[in-house]
């Protein structure tokens, strides 16, 4: 039996200082969005325009281990889609994460979902629910 249970994943994404209410973030994704533990993802960052000098600087806040992302990172200037590798470490249960990014008015979120292995990801079940279980 699969838990099919998620989690909800919380990052807050802090742009600034220069120009941040001009630097509105479009849109933030992670290709793929699903992903089994252990593996890596791409999370790309999008701004409605090109970041003004010196650069969009992206702090990040993860209160989750599993999804491991960097302190803070650099839009440079110029450049209005940003991509980097997320590392995804491994889970015992399927988890969901729902990544929150704000730059001056407008936020956007992205959402992350991570398979436990096969096997790994269904519910306990105690020694005497397995006695019972199999004694019918």
């Amino acid at each position: 039996m699969r838990n099919n249970a998620l989690y909800t994943l919380t990052l807050a994404l802090i742009v600034g200082p220069c120009h941040a209410s001009a630097q509105h973030l479009a849109s933030a994704t992670f290709t793929p969005n699903v992903v089994n533990g252990g593996t890596l993802t791409t999370c790309t960052i999008r701004l409605r325009r090109p970041a003004r000098s010196p650069g969009v600087v992206v702090l990040v806040t993860n209160s989750h281990p599993f999804v491991q992302m960097p302190l803070s990172l650099t839009i440079p200037t110029g450049m209005q889609t940003y991509s980097f590798s997320v590392p995804i470490g491994n889970v015992s249960t399927n988890r969901g994460a729902t990544v929150y990014f704000n730059a001056g008015t407008k936020s956007v979120k992205a959402h992350l979902t991570v398979l436990a292995p096969a096997g790994r990801a269904g519910h306990f079940r105690s020694r005497n629910a397995r006695r019972a279980a199999a004694a019918r």
